[in-house]
């Protein structure tokens, strides 16, 4: 039963890789060879070697492990006519050769793995890797006993006679392990060598048993070369996500966001980010909260004191939701349209002005004069001439801010108590007549504009506004003399293969560093030239400096410095920096410098 369960294991094997998102496939061949009762040798016996082919199925579940679904067939062979010892063994001459048939499961694993940055990349890298695993090979050996042969003192013809009249063999379990190494030759092509050792399960391979060594199990190897192709689904913006799982197909991001952006880098997707560009706060929707109280500081009246969301983000020591900086009543629930004092009677008159707080009541003429007829004595009206709620104590609030208009600045525009009626639009504490930048989150030292990288300098003077400067930069950050070395140490440690403008594997780590360089100043474009030794002809080598300095560039490009800040030139062997006579200095000439250049 288990044999049956393993063998239907390898028949739907292959339908589970290929429904997975990532995975290769490919095709192999070499040469076997067979370690038996017809080997002279107590290992492979590499003087029959035959011809075998085979197909492989590889799935990766990540950088490091990978199943695989592997055919194998071809011819196994051995002859005991080669032998040099005992005698006998080469008089007896048996040999025989088998086609055979295996499938099996196997488990990888890539010693080095795949370097990953928001993904799989491809590289060019000799990977080695190990395996190991188990199938079923198939087999019918076709065997010589050599029927000219007489018996000797070893061998009976009885025991003879019984090998030749065994009936068939089922197909066995083989055991598969070995390793091998891969190279990319291309994003989606891969060739490689393996070798791997097969173990099987039976004595009866090369149809030689009871006239040999009984009960010794046979074993063979294959050794050759594989030619692989990896094959992705459709993955629209190109960030390694398939689209059937990346939740913005259009848009690259990082896997851990399921595929969509995050500009800020804060761990929330841009989507539901409602500060896209400035590192935040789930709590905040992705904004800053200072003060931790779940309120946008752009909307916290309070940024830097806990509150809650209800007063804007103010402290609220009796909740009735007016902030205590405006609450005339803090320690005594009330309402906002009463400036936060309490009601008891619900007449419309706060208890504190309320001669007759338990007891609802108007403020009427009651005989008086009232000269409005707004209901109220001229007597207790505060603005007897005009109509106005009996909450306001007569007097109008045109723009309903809760400020009488006698009382408010602002009349004719909603505004705030602490600021006499007058609105403060952007929320950052100073009312829009004071506010250089009334619609943009500001601080007061900068008459309400912004400084979002915080050097002291104002957005709107800042040449860097996003990157802390100084002064006398104009808000950009300055570059040091150590800076500019660095760069052009690091530009000399890139090398190309020999002719040619394709970076060196030990370059890219080198290219990576000079992009972290870049990428701390961006008010600084970056000329890059390429130069040669004498080696060679002018053209040749004015063209093949041109072409490095330009694949420099685009790998740059590739770690995200912006294009419009590169441009490359060659110059050939035209600016030697060393001798051309010895091969050190030559080394020295074959070089990619980096000239930083400021912007304004």
């Amino acid at each position: 039963m288990k044999r049956i369960g393993f063998f239907w294991l390898l028949v739907a094997a292959p339908v589970f890789l290929f429904s997975q998102a990532t995975w290769e496939i490919g095709l192999s061949g070499g040469v076997t060879a067979y370690a038996g009762d017809l080997n002279e040798k107590q290992y492979f016996d590499y003087n029959t070697t035959k011809f075998a082919y085979g197909l492989l199925v590889r799935r990766h579940f990540g950088p490091v492990l990978a199943a695989r679904f592997n055919y194998l067939g071809g011819k196994i062979a051995g002859d005991e006519s080669i032998f040099s010892e005992p005698y006998w063994r080469s008089e007896r001459a048996f040999k025989f050769s088998t086609d055979f048939h295996e499938a099996g499961l196997l488990l990888e694993w890539d010693i080095f793995g795949y370097r990953r940055r928001n993904g799989w990349r491809f590289r060019k890298i000799f990977a080695p890797y190990v395996f190991a695993g188990a199938g079923y090979t198939f087999f019918k050996p076709q065997t010589d006993y050599n029927d000219a042969f007489q018996e000797n003192p070893s061998v009976s013809a009885d025991r003879i006679l019984a090998d030749k009249n065994a009936p068939a063999d089922p197909p066995t379990l083989v055991l598969n392990f070995g390793g091998g190494f891969k190279w990319d030759i291309g994003r989606y092509w891969l060739i490689g060598f393996e070798l791997g050792l097969r173990p099987t399960f039976t004595d009866r391979l090369d149809g030689v048993s009871v006239s040999g060594i009984a009960d010794k199990r046979d074993w063979y190897a294959f050794a050759g070369i594989t030619l692989t192709h990896r094959i992705r689904e459709v993955d629209s913006d190109r960030d390694w996500i398939p689209n059937r799982r990346d939740k913005c197909p259009l848009s690259p991001g990082p896997r851990k966001l399921k595929g969509c952006p995050d500009a800020d880098g804060d761990g929330i997707t841009d989507t539901e980010d409602d500060c896209p560009e400035v590192p935040g706060v789930l709590s905040a929707r992705g904004c800053p909260d200072a003060d931790g109280d779940t309120v946008q500081d752009s909307f916290d009246l309070c940024p830097e004191v806990v509150g809650s969301v209800a007063a804007c983000g103010c402290p609220d020591a009796d909740g009735d939701r007016v902030p205590d900086i405006e609450d005339k009543c803090p320690e005594e629930a009330g309402f906002h349209h009463l400036d936060g004092c309490p009601d008891r009677d619900g007449d419309g008159i706060a208890d504190r002005l309320d001669h007759c707080p338990d007891a609802g009541g108007l403020i009427t003429p009651d005989g008086c004069s009232d000269a409005d007829a707004d209901g109220i004595a001229d007597s207790a009206d505060g603005c007897p001439d005009q109509k106005g709620p009996i909450q306001h104590l007569g007097c109008p609030d045109t723009d309903a801010d809760g400020i009488p208009d006698v009382a408010d600045k602002c009349p004719t525009v909603q505004g705030l108590f602490v600021f006499e009626g007058c609105p403060d639009t952007d929320g950052d504490g100073m009312q829009d007549s004071e506010d250089k930048c009334p619609k943009v989150h500001g601080l007061a030292k900068f008459q309400g504009c912004p400084d979002t990288d915080g050097d002291g300098l104002e957005d709107s003077e800042d040449r860097c506004p996003r990157a802390p400067g100084t002064l006398a930069n104009k808000g950009c950050p300055e570059i040091k003399k150590e800076t500019k070395k660095l760069l052009n140490t690091e530009g000399k440690k890139i090398q190309f293969e020999t002719g040619s403008d394709v970076l060196l594997a030990e370059s890219i780590p080198v290219v990576q560093r000079v992009a972290e360089i870049l990428q701390d100043f961006p008010n600084y474009r970056v000329i890059i030239s390429g130069h040669t030794d004498s080696q060679g002809g002018a053209k040749k080598n004015q063209a093949l400096s041109d072409r490095r300095a330009k694949r420099c560039v685009e790998k740059l490009v590739e770690l995200g410095v912006d294009a419009e800040r590169l441009s490359a030139k060659g110059y050939g062997k035209s600016k030697p920096v060393a001798s051309n006579k010895t091969a050190k200095g030559r080394a020295q000439n074959r070089r990619v410098e980096f000239e930083l250049v400021r912007m304004f």
